[in-house]
């Protein structure tokens, strides 16, 4: 039996890097009243866990679209249950930590060695020193550069500081002149305390973000396809629920497919590589497409999520809908997720 689990709080669990590690109040509240959200990708039979059945039941409801029959559980039946393969939202100590509280079979789980090398390749540093110049080095079309310094001497601006682990556009400063950069200096410092060093970045005029999004197989990588996304100052804010056709017609107006192809292909040869005997589950790789001298460019890897994201969400619920539709979670004293059509301007 399959074991699924929404735990949002993981890449702040990944940065702490404690076994016991307690999530903010808003992660809490939002691993409540999402936990069902693994039923949109679960196959018949599988079971997903959550805090409290009613309220998971109520927000599947809520979506209103066909899923299959899985069966929600609390922490107190996951005991009872034959479990022989667990799919959390991402991997990281707290979450081994809390599978192994409820009995599960440890052999089934990372180890620590796995759970290192998880989290190293889930760095932003990682990302930016092993990825993405692999990809860029090897493409005209493409752009993009990324450091991880120590300290912070004087920089160009405008720039883009970031934290090494973070998520969903948290951790993230813009500094567009001198008042905005000394505004964000002493959480810089603070940033370099916790995490050893931060993630410096030119500030690039942002057109359109996508991702591709993948799986890690024992077999290899597989591509499962677009996620076309909305942010708000580098926050994520909704993706867009479309065939495949209507996001590669979009990102069209602007690069070459063919240039898409070669960064997609290259992404799988190198997670391949580095991925061997780390990790099994799905990951996306954060993209933009800038404006750049006159010129439309690629950025082929902004970021790299060694976890499921909403942008696979997505890809679960698009063959749903006939019509374009926007996806997001919004917060009205709970969270929840809305779906609603469309509106372009």
């Amino acid at each position: 039996m399959k074991l699924h689990v929404f735990n949002p709080e993981h890449e702040m669990a990944l940065a702490a890097d404690l076994h016991q590690f307690t999530s903010p109040r808003a992660g809490r509240e939002m691993r409540l009243h999402l936990s069902f959200l693994p039923a949109l990708w679960a196959d018949d039979g599988d079971c997903v866990w959550v805090d409290d059945v009613e309220i998971a039941q109520e927000g599947l409801q809520r979506i209103d679209c066909q899923v299959a029959d899985v069966q929600f559980v609390t922490s107190k039946q996951i005991p009872q249950l034959s479990i022989d393969m667990v799919s959390p939202w991402g991997w990281d100590r707290s979450i081994v930590h809390q599978l192994k509280r409820l009995q599960i079979p440890i052999e089934i789980l990372p180890s620590e060695r796995q759970l290192a090398g998880i989290r190293a390749v889930s760095s932003r540093q990682w990302a930016s020193e092993c990825l993405l110049p692999a990809l860029t080095r090897k493409y005209d079309e493409l752009v993009g550069s990324s450091s991880f310094v120590t300290s912070l001497p004087p920089f160009s601006l405008p720039i883009v500081l970031k934290s090494p682990w973070s998520c969903s556009g948290r951790g993230v400063r813009y500094a567009v002149n001198e008042q905005q950069y000394m505004s964000h200096e002493r959480w810089a410092k603070n940033v370099i305390e916790r995490q050893g060093g931060i993630m410096t970045e030119p500030y690039y005029r942002r057109v359109i973000d996508f991702a591709l999004e993948f799986e890690s197989t024992v077999n290899g990588i597989n591509y499962l396809g677009i996620s076309l996304f909305l942010t708000n100052l580098g926050g994520y804010t909704g993706n867009i629920l479309a065939s495949e056709e209507y996001k590669l017609r979009e990102i069209s107006q602007y690069i070459s497919l063919s240039v898409l192809e070669n960064v997609k292909d290259e992404i799988i040869k190198q997670m391949k590589k580095y991925l061997c005997d780390k990790y099994i589950g799905p990951f996306g790789v954060d993209m933009m497409i800038v404006k750049e001298d006159a010129q439309y460019r690629l950025h082929p890897c902004v970021e790299l999520n060694l976890r499921r994201t909403m942008g696979h969400v997505a890809l679960s619920l698009q063959s749903k809908f006939v019509n374009p539709m926007l996806m997001c979670v919004k917060y009205d004293g709970t969270y929840h997720l809305d779906i609603s059509p469309l509106k372009r301007a």
